[in-house]
């Protein structure tokens, strides 16, 4: 996988687990979080959107399989992050309520992004607007385990995660996804704490 230069990735918040995609050993864990749902992602798309883009770490390459990359958030920093990607259409868009028109876009990813939502059907429900008939969406998100609350209790006191930052898991958000789209495949990873979905409109 690309990553882009460490100096263009920036913390966007006090969850963001950025910095640890160059740290030896973690980087391996953290970095299969974003291969396995790009390689469910496929190529070839003319325009492509990502919910929750952070500070771009998936731009390059989300690059390399579309012409057109939309990155969309809600942080303050957005204004660097398009400094920092002149090439990527840059953003301030809430997933519940986005500004784009119906059928715009071929494919929709967000890596850690449904899970923070007020209200996640609603936001389902708008990725669903905005893609094409037949488009795809991916998406990746944790399911609620002890194991898993461990992780994030563990994380939180290194200022890599803000404790009870999530309003939903897995649990909840995979039957929404059911309920609205048609699912391709579903994987789970390390090793059943984070479920990656592949659906199509």
């Amino acid at each position: 996988m690309k990553l882009p230069s460490k100096g263009k990735i920036i913390k966007t918040g006090s969850g963001d687990p950025a910095r640890l995609y160059y740290v030896p050993i973690a980087k391996n864990v953290w970095l299969s979080r974003l291969t396995k749902p790009l390689a469910l992602l496929g190529k070839n798309y003319s325009k492509i959107l990502e919910i929750g883009c952070g500070s771009g770490i998936l731009f390059p390459e989300l690059k390399k399989r579309s012409k057109k990359v939309v990155g969309t958030d809600i942080h303050p920093y957005l204004n660097e992050v398009q400094k920092n990607f002149p090439d990527i259409d840059v953003r301030k868009e809430n997933a519940e309520k986005l500004s784009f028109k119906n059928n715009t876009f071929d494919a929709v990813i967000g890596i850690s992004v449904l899970e923070h939502l007020s209200n996640p059907e609603k936001g389902i429900k708008e990725i669903k607007r905005v893609l094409k008939p037949g488009g795809v969406g991916v998406f990746g998100y944790p399911i609620r385990t002890r194991l898993n609350d461990f992780v994030f209790w563990f994380l939180s006191h290194f200022n890599e995660h803000e404790e009870g930052d999530h309003k939903y898991y897995g649990q909840e958000i995979t039957p929404i996804l059911e309920k609205h789209f048609k699912i391709i495949k579903k994987e789970k990873m390390f090793p059943n704490i984070f479920q990656i979905i592949k659906v199509k409109k």
